[in-house]
């Protein structure tokens, strides 16, 4: 699993093609959905998002793109199956059911998760 915490970091993975170029769009869309006054307030569809864009959200000092201040976790990349099993969610009813085991998304629905499959490999996993 690869995870990630920041633009920046997000940014790098995608020019060593460890992430695909669609997840980027991803995050670069939510992102630019909650900076106000960006240069592209047209923007409708994560498809549409630019490499130009992406260089603009990574030139930006004035914003923190910290995943865990604007997401609030980080961004989780299943490459497998059993990848699952490793994101946990806050659910202490569920966790006092189960002897003290943490849910994770197979377990139950996390309340914030976006699920995507992209049809694309990582480096990693070619």
């Amino acid at each position: 699993m690869i995870t990630l915490t920041n633009f920046k970091q997000a940014h790098t993975f995608c020019k060593q093609e460890i992430i695909p170029f669609r997840l980027l769009q991803l995050q670069a869309f939510t992102l630019l959905s909650i900076i106000p006054d960006h240069p592209y307030a047209d923007l409708k569809d994560t498809l549409d998002v630019t490499p130009a864009m992406t260089d603009w959200l990574m030139a930006q000092s004035t914003y923190d793109l910290q995943y865990l201040g604007c997401f609030g976790s980080g961004v989780y990349v299943c490459e497998v199956e059993a990848d699952l099993l490793h994101i946990k969610a806050y659910d202490p009813a569920w966790s006092s059911a189960h002897a003290g085991e943490w849910p994770n998304v197979t377990d139950t629905p996390l309340v914030f998760d976006v699920c995507e499959y992209i049809p694309e490999l990582s480096k990693a996993a070619e």
